[in-house]
C-alpha cells in the first residue's frame, strides 16, 4: 500500500514532453486534460523544429552508457549521430523538467539517417521513461509500471502469436541498456539504417502490463 501511495504522488508530480505531434499509431494518444484530471501529470507538445535545433547543438554528456556505447562501436561516426539526438532530447528535458517523453522517432529518419532508438536506450536506463513513435499510452504505462515496480521497463509490440504452444513473441527497436542480462547493436528494424539495440534477457517471469 506505501508503495501504491508514493507511485500516485509521484505521478501526480510528473510533466511528460510530446516531442513532435502525436498521434503516429492508432490508438496511441493519451488525452492530455484526462491525464491531468485523473492523474495530474501535465502534457507539453514541444514541435520537431525545436526538436531538431537542439540535437543540431551536436552534443552529449560523456557518462558510463556514452562511453560504452562508443567502445562497442566499429563506426564512431554513426554512433555519434545516434548520442547527437540524445544530448539533443536531454537538453530538452532538462530545460523543461520532463519525467518522461514521448518522441516522434520516425521523424528523425529521413533528414538524420539516424533512429532514435540509441537515445531512448540511454534515457530509459536513466529513469527517464522515454517512449517511441510518440506513443503517450506507452508513456503512462511505463511511468505506471516503473514507479510502482522501481525497475526499467521495455516498451514492445506484440509481434508473433504460437497457438500451439501458447507463446507470444514480443518485440521492439530499443530498450533500456540497464535492462538485459546482455545486449548488442543492430540496425533500426524498419528502415535498415542507424542503430538500434539488441537485448538477451535469462528466461524467467517478467510481468506484462
Amino acid at each position: 500500500l506505501d508503495r501504491v501511495f508514493r507511485a500516485k504522488k509521484s505521478l501526480s508530480e510528473m510533466t511528460f514532453g510530446v516531442l513532435g505531434s502525436p498521434n503516429v499509431l492508432i490508438n496511441s494518444e493519451a488525452d492530455p486534460d484526462v491525464l491531468y484530471k485523473s492523474i495530474g501529470i501535465k502534457t507539453v507538445e514541444i514541435p520537431m523544429d525545436e526538436v531538431f535545433e537542439s540535437i543540431s547543438k551536436k552534443e552529449y554528456p560523456e557518462n558510463e552508457y556514452t562511453r560504452m556505447l562508443l567502445s562497442l562501436c566499429a563506426d564512431k561516426s554513426e554512433m555519434e549521430k545516434s548520442l547527437y539526438i540524445y544530448g539533443g532530447v536531454k537538453r530538452l528535458i532538462e530545460k523543461y523538467g520532463f519525467s518522461g517523453i514521448a518522441l516522434r522517432c520516425f521523424d528523425l529518419l529521413e533528414p538524420l539517417k539516424a533512429s532514435g532508438c540509441i537515445a531512448l536506450a540511454i534515457l530509459n536506463a536513466e529513469g527517464i521513461y522515454a517512449a517511441c513513435e510518440g506513443d503517450t499510452r506507452s508513456l503512462l504505462s511505463m511511468a505506471v509500471l516503473g514507479e510502482i515496480s522501481g525497475e526499467p521497463c521495455f516498451m514492445a509490440n506484440p509481434s508473433r502469436l504460437n497457438t500451439e504452444n501458447s507463446s507470444m513473441l514480443f518485440a521492439h527497436c530499443t530498450l533500456p541498456i540497464n535492462m538485459p542480462s546482455s545486449f548488442s547493436l543492430d540496425t533500426h528494424f524498419e528502415s535498415n539504417m542507424s542503430i538500434a539495440v539488441r537485448g538477451e534477457f535469462h528466461q524467467g517471469d517478467f510481468t506484462l502490463f
